[in-house]
C-alpha cells in the first residue's frame, strides 16, 4: 500500500465534521493491523509512473515495484481557484487532517467564506457562494434545496447566489475580501474553497490504462481496466448494473480486490449515501445524473418526506428526510428490479 501523505489510511469525509481531529484519532486500521496481514506500506511517496506492459509502478522516491495486479485509488485532488490574490494567506483546502487543522486553528472569531456547518460556533460570520440559485438543486431538486438554504439561513450562514468568484483582495499578504462577476464583495478572513475535484490520473497519461476524456480511470464490471490493473473509488468509471451498465463512478474496492484474487465477480450494487444538516439526515439511493420531475410524498417544509426523481416514468434514485426507511426499502427493490414506476408512485399519492 503507498500513499504520499504521512498518515495511515483514515476517514476522509469526517475531516468536515471533525476540524481539530488528528490522523491518527480517525484512522481506519492500525499499522500493527497492516503488519499483522502481511500488508507492507509505504507513506511519503507517491506513484509517479506506470507501465502496464511492463508492470510496473515508479515512486516520487525512486522506487520501481513490480506488480502482478495493481489496484489504482488515487481518489480525486482538489480544484482550486486560479484567480488574482489566490496566494493570499488563509485561503484553504480541505483535503488532509492538517488542512483541517490550520482551517481550525484559524477561524475563531474570523468572517469565512465557506458552508461547513461545523464553523458556525467558532467563525463570527459564515457565506456560502454559489453559481446557481438555489444550493443543492442539481442534486435534490428545487424544493428540496430551497428548504435546505432556508434552514442554513436559519443557523445564520448568508448566502450569495447567482455568482462567481473572480479574485481575492488582501493587505499585508492576508485575504481580506472575496470578489465577485457581479461587481459586489464581501469581507473575509477566512476562504474555504469547495469548487469540486478533477481525477488524480496524470501520471497515467502515458501508462496504457484506458482513461476517459475527463481523466477517470475506465474499468468494465469487474472493476478491470486491462491487463493486471484494477480501479476504484472517485477515479474509477465503472458500470452499474442496476441501470444497464450505463457508467458513472463510485466507490466499490471490494469487487476490484475480489476480482485481483480472481474471483470474477461483476459490480452489483446500488450507490448510496447520506449527509447530515444539523442533526437531521437526508438519505438518498440511486443515481440520477438529470431527471425530469421530482415526485414528494410527506411534507418538505417539516423535513419529512420521500422524495422521488424521475426520468419519463423510471425512478433513478429516491432520497428521504426524517424517520423511517424508504430509502433501505427504495434501495432493496432497486437491487431486485422492483422499483415502481413514476406513474405508479404518483397514483398511490
Amino acid at each position: 500500500m503507498v500513499t504520499k501523505e504521512a498518515h495511515l489510511p483514515y476517514d476522509r469525509p469526517l475531516l468536515s465534521k471533525k476540524l481539530n481531529a488528528n490522523a491518527d484519532s480517525i484512522k481506519l486500521r492500525s499499522l500493527e493491523y497492516l503488519k499483522d496481514h502481511d500488508i507492507e506500506f509505504i507513506s511519503g511517496a507517491e506513484a509517479t509512473l506506470l507501465d502496464s506492459s511492463k508492470k510496473t509502478v515508479t515512486l516520487s522516491n525512486g522506487t520501481v515495484l513490480n506488480y502482478d495486479n495493481v489496484l489504482i485509488a488515487t481518489g480525486g485532488k482538489p480544484r482550486t481557484l486560479n484567480l488574482p490574490g489566490s496566494d493570499l494567506e488563509n485561503i484553504f483546502l480541505l483535503r488532509s487532517p492538517d488542512d483541517a487543522n490550520k482551517i481550525a486553528s484559524s477561524v475563531p472569531e474570523k468572517k469565512v467564506w465557506s458552508l461547513h456547518q461545523t464553523l458556525l460556533a467558532k467563525a463570527a460570520s459564515v457565506t456560502c457562494v454559489g453559481r446557481s440559485s438555489t444550493p443543492f438543486a442539481n442534486v435534490l431538486g428545487e424544493k428540496i434545496g430551497s428548504m435546505l438554504k432556508k434552514v442554513h439561513e436559519s443557523k445564520g450562514v448568508k448566502f450569495i447566489t447567482d455568482a462567481g468568484v473572480n479574485g481575492f483582495k488582501g493587505e499585508n499578504g492576508k485575504l481580506t475580501a472575496v470578489c465577485f462577476d457581479n461587481g459586489t464583495e464581501i469581507p473575509a478572513e477566512i476562504c474555504i474553497q469547495g469548487v469540486g475535484v478533477i481525477p488524480s490520473t496524470d501520471f497515467l497519461k502515458t501508462s496504457g490504462v484506458p482513461l476517459s476524456a475527463r481523466g477517470d480511470v475506465v474499468v468494465d464490471k469487474y472493476m478491470k481496466a486491462c491487463d493486471g490493473v484494477f480501479a476504484a473509488g472517485d477515479i474509477a468509471h465503472f458500470p452499474l448494473k442496476m441501470w444497464n451498465w450505463d457508467k458513472i463512478s463510485h466507490k466499490h474496492g471490494l469487487t476490484a480486490a475480489r476480482n485481483m484474487l480472481g474471483r470474477n465477480e461483476e459490480i452489483n450494487t446500488i450507490p448510496f449515501f447520506w449527509t447530515s444538516q444539523y442533526g437531521k439526515s437526508i438519505r438518498y439511493c440511486g443515481h440520477a445524473h438529470a431527471f425530469d420531475d421530482v415526485i414528494i410524498d410527506g411534507d418538505v417544509d417539516e423535513q419529512k418526506f420521500t422524495a422521488y426523481f424521475v426520468k419519463g416514468d423510471k425512478v433513478l434514485a429516491v432520497g428521504s428526510m426524517g424517520p423511517g426507511n424508504a430509502v433501505a426499502k427504495a434501495a432493496n427493490d432497486m437491487f431486485e428490479g422492483k422499483m415502481r414506476s413514476a406513474s405508479e408512485i404518483r397514483a398511490s399519492l
